[in-house]
């Protein structure tokens, strides 16, 4: 029988999938348009979107009980 905490947190699904789009658009921007402003938001958004992926790593884990 599943419980409320089973799973992902949604709050936390959410801020990945966000940090995911804000990656990307870096990306777009970054690839069409090489200025240091666009590598600057390139390097934030991937340092966001490491931290965000960090987190899902500690749910994991909590999850698991390690």
């Amino acid at each position: 029988m599943a419980s409320d905490d089973d799973g992902i947190d949604p709050s936390l699904r959410e801020r990945v999938m966000e940090q995911i789009g804000t990656f990307t658009d870096a990306l777009e921007a970054a690839s069409a348009n090489r200025t240091d402003e666009a590598l600057d938001e390139l390097r934030n958004a991937a340092d966001n979107l490491m931290r965000a992926v960090g987190r899902v790593l500690i749910e994991i884990a909590h999850q698991r009980g390690q």
